[in-house]
């Protein structure tokens, strides 16, 4: 498990590239392992990162619950608002399952999509993904597809639950294969 002093010293490493901390008071009341909460607070999580990611703590208060936010059900007050992605979606911490992060596609009735199990597991994926990103200078249409399958079974070593057929990551390398080329995971099948 990456420590918060490893994710900020490998994190920092690209210039420009910056942690959004979150100060002990907007976790206060939430529900999440100690371990997680202290790796918020002494890291943080990139202001931006691929793919299509941001996160930030509340400019006061605690973290906000989906249920207020986007006047949903009290179901949905397990939800504590940390980001976003680009579709506009909210970027959660569950706190009925340990701290697992997800989105809930706003366009798809707040259906949970799974990101990572943990706060810890989300830091490295996002770690490997910026990896290929930046050897590619930033041009995602310049990595190969046997690159984004060698990608993927990295992101599967560090969190299988989110990486699998249909899983998060699986889609988000998806969105990057350039049109009329054969699918990625068509060459990582074989």
């Amino acid at each position: 498990m990456i420590t918060s002093q490893q994710f900020k010293q490998r994190w920092e490493i690209v210039a420009d590239d910056r942690l959004a901390a979150f100060p002990e008071s907007s976790l206060s009341d939430v529900r999440v392992p100690s371990e997680a909460r202290a790796f918020l607070i002494e890291a943080g999580l990139p202001d931006q990162a691929a793919p299509f990611l941001d996160f930030s703590p509340p400019k006061s208060g605690t973290l906000e619950r989906v249920s207020a936010v986007w006047h949903q059900p009290s179901a949905f007050d397990r939800y504590r608002i940390i980001g976003g992605n680009g579709s506009g979606d909210p970027v959660c911490l569950d706190e009925e399952t340990g701290g697992q992060l997800v989105y809930l596609n706003h366009d798809n009735r707040f259906q949970r999509v799974l990101m990572a199990s943990s706060v810890f597991m989300l830091a490295e994926c996002l770690l490997e993904f910026r990896a290929v990103v930046v050897a590619a200078g930033g041009d995602t249409e310049m990595v190969a597809p046997e690159q984004y399958a060698a990608l993927l079974a990295r992101l599967r070593a560090i969190d299988p639950a989110c990486s699998g057929a249909g899983g998060y990551w699986e889609q988000e390398i998806g969105c990057f294969q350039p049109a009329g080329e054969k699918s990625w995971w068509q060459f990582w099948k074989k």
